[in-house]
């Protein structure tokens, strides 16, 4: 009876890792950007956690990464309906060298009555009080599903 419940035990377990792994969310980018003006071999992307967010998932966990010799980097992240920050949900600003702490945007429970494509964007600039302008990169479309 002992060897029998080691073996029940151990079959659960095997089984429970094997469904909380499969079920985790793949993180989505949307490709390396070059920007230049921060340096010649400077590249940067928009990282999320995932492309589609069901009705029980209201945040999007979003971070800037950057490749090559860009030096800090100051932004404006947002989460919006356009691929050019139209209809914001959420914002958040900051600065990087290499990679930000995970930024979690907020969905907003208003006015999503029907699936709609999102975009994690950034605005990229060189100072501190967002003057000397980098760029606008996109991320990957998201698939925000109603509330």
């Amino acid at each position: 009876m002992k060897r029998f419940t080691k073996f029940a035990l151990a079959l659960i377990l095997s089984v429970g890792f094997f469904a909380v792994h499969n079920n985790q969310a793949k993180a989505a980018d949307g490709g390396w950007y070059k920007v230049t003006d921060a340096g010649a071999d400077c590249k940067v992307r928009v990282i999320t956690d995932r492309t589609d967010y069901p009705s029980s998932i209201r945040t999007v966990n979003a971070q800037l990464e950057s490749s090559g010799s860009c030096g800090t980097i100051y932004y404006q992240m947002s989460l919006s309906r356009g691929i050019y920050a139209s209809e914001q949900d959420d914002a958040t600003s900051g600065y990087f060298s290499s990679i930000t702490p995970v930024k979690p945007l907020k969905i907003s429970p208003y006015g999503h009555t029907k699936t709609e494509t999102f975009y994690v964007t950034a605005l990229l600039f060189k100072n501190s009080n967002y003057t000397y302008s980098l760029g606008h990169i996109p991320g990957a479309a998201l698939t925000i599903q109603p509330n």
